[in-house]
């Protein structure tokens, strides 16, 4: 089951890093600095058919086979060594092309370490939470959005109190493919972003899917359209 965790307020320096890396706060503004604000990696037509600026950088790189070794996943939740990405930063023997980011320096060691350790967290996929004085007075699950979506779309929730929260993915047949939360979260409005895959990694077909809500209690479902 994928463990997902709260993305941190403060920004740590990346030479001192935390307990926990936030994707959001520290892994996609290395990304932005010096893959996305190149020009390389940003927009449709982005190479490798990589885009790694926010909000798309992650659907494209976590359990993603890499174009030149389909073998490896851009990211390999939980493995660094296993994962194309790192190879590139490093600029590792055996690669194709050059070591990103390509026509720049080498990313710093610090930087290096705090996307292995990420990865080693198991590249988790972030949640974001609003301010506490926006929390709702009711458990809600919201119609995600884009709806049609291709390949990813964003679902927001209200969780009214402390507790296990739950928010899974089934198929129109009412399998179970993906847990996208499944741990405990204080009261709190969030948004999580699925880009259409199942909990191993696999790229779905188009069609119905159905994701439920389930948090003391309380549950609500809803449905989506994947439409490729």
């Amino acid at each position: 089951m994928k463990k997902l965790f709260l993305s941190l307020i403060i920004l740590f320096p990346l030479f001192n890093l935390p307990a926990q890396i936030s994707f959001e706060n520290h892994v996609q503004p290395i990304f932005t600095d010096n893959c996305a604000f190149s020009g390389c990696h940003l927009g449709p037509n982005a190479q490798e058919n990589l885009d790694l600026s926010a909000g798309n950088s992650y659907g494209d790189i976590v359990n993603v086979p890499s174009n030149d070794f389909p073998d490896l996943f851009r990211v390999h939740p939980g493995k660094p060594d296993s994962s194309y990405l790192v190879w590139k930063i490093e600029g590792r023997s055996g690669i194709m092309g050059a070591q990103m980011p390509f026509g720049m320096a080498p990313l710093q060691q610090g930087q290096i370490d705090t996307i292995r350790q990420w990865i080693t967290e198991g590249a988790l996929l972030p949640i974001t939470t609003r301010k506490e004085n926006q929390i709702a007075s009711t458990y809600q699950l919201h119609q995600n959005f884009p709806n049609p979506f291709n390949p990813r779309t964003t679902i927001s929730l209200e969780v009214v109190r402390q507790g296990n929260v739950r928010l899974t993915v089934f198929n129109i047949n009412g399998e179970r493919v993906s847990d996208l939360i499944d741990e405990e979260l204080p009261a709190g409005s969030y948004h999580v972003t699925w880009n259409a895959t199942n909990d191993r990694g696999q790229t779905l077909p188009s069609g119905i899917y159905v994701y439920r809500l389930s948090a003391n209690g309380f549950e609500q479902t809803k449905r989506m359209l994947l439409l490729k």
